[in-house]
């Protein structure tokens, strides 16, 4: 049986299903959800908290292979911000801004990621120490840090809060009289199973860690 939330949910997706094609409010990346959101009449966010009444909201083409940003979150030691030592240690020089390092890379458990031509990423699961560690080597395999963490505990707050229930919906897109329109035609509701699911399909590769620093362009 499903909640009043997930009711209210359905019933305004099928509402806005039932418009057809819906003129998309920009051309941006982000607009297929960015329109649907305009649908509900919830203004644009980037939050910690889920978008619709406890749910979280993420929206796909219909054809679409790019994999589904989850949630966001912080190292928390061993520095405040301890991402900037990261970019500053490790980072490059954003090809726009000269001065300015940047970083972003696609981190998994089970594999290792070259960064710079120069340094091996990769991240390990503590139980012990109920952390994730950033493990950096050079190329000769050497351990050159394992220092920079996230905590369990972190990971299992964002995750329980953030996609606790997630709503997955479906749309094509089309260019009309020149402009980009979209028809939601499909909306699947997925609850957590657990944290050590969650886990689990990190430690296998199923799901990955983008390690992000940029500029604000």
């Amino acid at each position: 049986m499903f909640d009043e939330d997930i009711k209210k949910l359905l019933k305004h997706f099928y509402l806005i299903s039932s418009k057809g094609w819906i003129k998309s409010i920009n051309n941006s990346t982000g607009s297929i959800g960015l329109t649907f959101e305009s649908e509900l009449n919830k203004k644009a966010d980037c939050t910690f908290f889920p978008d619709y009444y406890g749910i979280e909201i993420k929206c796909l083409g219909r054809y679409s292979r790019y994999p589904i940003s989850l949630f966001t979150c912080a190292f928390d030691g061993p520095n405040y911000i301890e991402i900037n030592r990261i970019v500053e240690t490790y980072g490059y020089y954003d090809k726009d801004y000269n001065n300015k390092k940047v970083l972003y890379e696609k981190l998994s458990f089970n594999n290792i990621c070259l960064v710079k031509n120069k340094f091996f990423f990769k991240l390990e699961m503590d139980e012990v120490e109920e952390k994730i560690f950033l493990c950096v080597y050079d190329f000769n395999s050497n351990l050159i840090e394992r220092k920079s963490f996230v905590y369990l505990d972190t990971l299992y707050n964002h995750l329980m809060l953030k996609l606790n229930r997630l709503a997955l919906i479906r749309a094509s897109k089309r260019i009309i009289n020149g402009s980009k329109c979209f028809r939601y035609y499909k909306i699947t509701i997925y609850d957590i199973i657990s944290f050590d699911k969650f886990k689990s399909l990190l430690l296998s590769g199923d799901i990955i860690v983008s390690l992000i620093a940029r500029v604000s362009k």
